[in-house]
């Protein structure tokens, strides 16, 4: 048994000044569900269902799981603290400690119904935990005095749970390296299946969230003034006032030159956030909802109340979103089930300079790709344009409801080299300056601007970065089909597969595109067989694409089985192939309506790696973002001396990780 001890008084502190240390964050735990109380997502299970889960911690393998409790006081200390608002974050659990939290979850509408304390979780774990045996403890914090008592209550309370250790840290606001390492130390030498820790909040959390990387341990449950409680140094509100949650009444007549700003000030303070929130979500929810059945291709059933002020924040999200021509098509067609129709009139008149200008740029960008396809189209380089009005005219019949900033014209990958000479040759110049062989063997496409005209082309010979799926450029111009005026699109399935490409390219994070796949799977109900196309997804790789993107979409517009039943065949027949959606990545790309995402944020890029379907892939991607193979370094630095590749190799990494481009 370790024991090293400070005698000292029992006293509480607020703040911690510790460096950040921030790995990825797992998403809360879904045993039950969480909901959504100022933006923390707090478990709304019972104190039985908590204890369940944190008790399956101790029973796996993982290291370094930690639950938080979560108070009034607590949530409003990390308003103005980032680093205690990351832990909290960061926690594998989140439970309502605290009769103000079961307040907000019912202003909110939630279904939280009981507090979770530290105490239910220690007296809970402990009573299973000793049921099983073969458990160890350790504890950190508190006094000396203190810990000793801990050890003689558990050996009498839990006689089957060993004490592995205890350690009584110096009562200081901020802990050395040294005094760090010594605790850290001293828990790993005695290997205990859980840590409590007893230094109040958020002084614990903050060290937890700091060193639990280096802790050797299954579970670390930051409890507080649970060690002065069971030790017997403070008595805890007499049963009667915890059940009826009044609880904080008796410790604040203990404590009041302690307690006095966190329940007279914190607690009121939060409860008007709350209020608050409510009343504002209550609002963005009905604007959200109504927003998401007006883009949705499904034909309105009945009629839908719209008013002024709901069409002003639908507005704001269309704009915000790229769909406000999309959004007046549908008003446009569904006037008749849109009330009141003045009101709906106005907006639409309110909408006519902007479409107008839409219309007009889209017609500028139509002249410039029938000139640019042309100038290729005499040097026999046939050319596809892809997204924007294409993409308007096919799946929403509406050619200028879709405008795009740029043009994208798809080429065969063997026109790239001449193609990029033509349009140099006429005036375009690309905007980066390495040797297109390096694009051409790394990346999906290439950029242009005129610097007359301002036009700026994506040239594409592929979705997306060939490497990371098994489609070539000769597959996608095999289902390049012709209509009766010669207009050339791509098949059904390719159509559908371009757009997942383009999802997956964009980090799941753009609405726009996510819509394109609704229509898209809409309009292609009848026209594909989509046990076959399940099977085809599998072999290009796109099966846990196609996953993601459909669990967006059930989360978004709910279950459109009934109106879009070949959705679920499809998910179905990627489940009979042994696969499943994964419960982490589709928590991490959940998308929410009003929330404003990063364009190509580095941790969306990073972790759309992982919906690649293949292991040796994955791995693969991220090998190839710092090392290229030989040719493509020599054609980067267009030196083909051999002693000098390693040399060209510590550029390249240095310059992609400084940059962050390749």
């Amino acid at each position: 048994m370790i024991d090293c001890g400070y005698e000292k008084l029992e006293c509480e502190t607020t703040e911690l000044t510790i460096s950040a240390f921030s790995p990825l964050p797992r998403p809360p735990a879904r045993f039950v569900g969480t909901e959504n109380i100022l933006g923390y997502g707090i478990s709304k299970g019972s104190i039985n269902d908590c204890i369940s889960e944190i008790v399956s911690w101790v029973e796996s393998s993982e290291k370094g799981r930690f639950f938080v409790c979560a108070n009034p006081h607590s949530l409003e200390v990390a308003r103005e603290d980032s680093f205690f608002r990351r832990t909290l974050k960061a926690a594998d659990l989140i439970v309502p400690d605290g009769i103000g939290m079961v307040i907000a979850s019912k202003i909110l509408g939630g279904t939280i119904r009981e507090r979770v304390t530290g105490s239910d979780i220690f007296w809970g774990l402990s009573s299973v935990l000793n049921k099983v045996g073969n458990c160890s403890y350790f504890f950190l914090g508190s006094t000396g005095e203190n810990l000793r008592r801990i050890r003689e209550k558990m050996k009498s309370d839990f006689p089957n749970i060993r004490i592995a250790g205890t350690y009584a840290p110096p009562f200081k606001q901020e802990f050395s390296d040294d005094e760090n390492k010594l605790m850290i130390k001293a828990i790993n030498r005695a290997k205990p299946d859980v840590l409590w820790i007893g230094m109040t909040a958020p002084k614990q959390e903050k060290w937890i969230y700091q060193n639990r990387h280096r802790l050797d341990v299954k579970l670390i449950g930051p409890v507080g003034a649970v060690f002065a409680f069971y030790s017997g140094s403070v008595k805890r509100a007499d049963p009667i006032l915890q059940k009826i949650g009044l609880e904080w009444f008796s410790r604040l007549f203990r404590e009041p030159r302690r307690l006095w700003r966190r329940n007279l000030i914190s607690n009121p303070s939060f409860l008007m956030r709350v209020v608050s929130s409510r009343l504002k979500g209550k609002k963005t929810g009905l604007a959200n909802k109504l927003f998401l059945k007006l883009l949705e291709p499904i034909p309105l059933k009945r009629p839908i109340h719209l008013g002024k002020e709901d069409l002003t924040e639908v507005r704001k999200l269309a704009e915000k979103r790229g769909l406000l021509m999309l959004l007046h098509k549908r008003l446009t067609e569904n006037k008749s089930l849109t009330e009141p129709e003045e009101e709906v009139e106005r907006f639409l008149e309110d909408l006519r300079a902007p479409r107008y200008s839409t219309i007009a740029r889209c017609i500028r960008q139509e002249n410039a790709e029938r000139e640019i396809s042309a100038v290729l189209g005499r040097e026999g380089i046939p050319t596809i344009v892809l997204r924007g009005n294409a993409i308007a005219r096919e799946l929403y019949d509406a050619p200028y409801c879709r405008a795009s900033s740029d043009i994208d014209l798809l080429i065969r990958k063997s026109d790239a080299v001449l193609a990029d000479s033509i349009l140099t040759g006429n005036g375009y110049r690309r905007r980066d300056a390495l040797p297109l062989m390096f694009w051409l063997n790394r990346i999906h496409h290439a950029v242009y601007v005129h610097p007359e005209t301002d036009h700026l082309i994506e040239l594409h010979w592929h979705f997306s970065i060939p490497a990371y799926f098994r489609l070539t450029s000769e597959d996608i111009w095999a289902e390049v089909i012709s209509d009766e005026t010669g207009r050339q699109s791509f098949s059904p399935e390719m159509t559908v597969i371009q757009l997942l490409m383009h999802h997956q390219m964009h980090a799941f994070r753009e609405l726009k595109i996510l819509v394109d796949i609704l229509w898209a799977l809409h309009a292609c109900d009848d026209r594909i067989d989509w046990k076959s196309f399940a099977a085809r997804l599998k072999k290009i790789g796109l099966v846990k694409t196609t996953l993601i993107t459909l669990s967006q979409i059930r989360s978004l517009w709910g279950d459109l089985s009934e109106e879009m039943p070949h959705t679920g065949i499809l998910r179905h027949s990627i489940r009979e192939m042994g696969y499943n959606t994964s419960r982490y990545l589709s928590f991490f790309f959940d998308m929410e309506v009003g929330r404003d995402y990063l364009f190509q944020s580095l941790k969306d890029k990073f972790m759309s790696r992982f919906a690649l379907d293949r292991i040796g892939t994955i791995c693969f991607s991220f090998l190839k973002s710092l090392s290229p193979a030989p040719h493509n370094i020599r054609e980067l630095y267009e030196d083909e001396r051999k002693w000098m590749l390693p040399f060209n190799y510590w550029r390249f990494i240095i310059w992609r990780l400084t940059e962050r481009k390749g």
